[in-house]
């Protein structure tokens, strides 16, 4: 049996603005790959907590960042993201590969506000369950209960 080896990932990443939009996507010749943070426990040749820069403006590129990645991807067998949608089209687009098992936690708090509109940002979803907004940090990574529900104070939006 395969070891279970969940991955926290977020990718960051510069935008333009175009036509009054600001666009997020890499299929922006100006948009680039700045940094990919991530979180994995019991990680066989890395720390808990893996940064690796590319474009940021005031680190260096990371040394080896490319194969540092795709082996923590390769060694994940679930990867877990807010807007896997943006993270994965980013990982993708930059050549990294992954095709394992997917949760998506804004994705998951939608499903959960059963209709609720709500905001769906990892500052407020985070605040619904009195989490830190600190990203990729070891302490802040939680495991929520199975039967929780939804916060009921969540403010509707018009």
């Amino acid at each position: 049996m395969k070891k279970v080896v969940i991955t926290v990932l977020d990718v960051e990443n510069t935008t333009c603005k175009r036509d009054g939009k600001q666009h997020f996507d890499p299929f922006e010749a100006e948009n680039e790959l700045v940094m990919i943070g991530m979180l994995s426990e019991d990680m066989e040749y890395y720390a808990d907590e893996t940064v690796v820069t590319f474009t940021h403006s005031d680190e260096p590129p990371t040394a080896n960042g490319e194969i540092i990645t795709q082996n923590i991807l390769d060694a994940t067998t679930l990867l877990v993201c807010h807007n896997a949608v943006h993270d994965l089209t980013w990982i993708w687009e930059c050549g990294f590969k992954y095709d394992g098992n997917v949760y998506d936690t804004m994705l998951g708090e939608y499903i959960l506000n059963k209709g609720v509109k709500s905001p769906l940002n990892l500052g407020f979803v985070s605040a619904q369950y009195q989490l830190e907004e600190q990203k990729l940090v070891p302490s802040t990574f939680q495991v929520l209960p199975e039967n929780r529900n939804p916060p009921s104070s969540r403010p509707r939006l018009n």
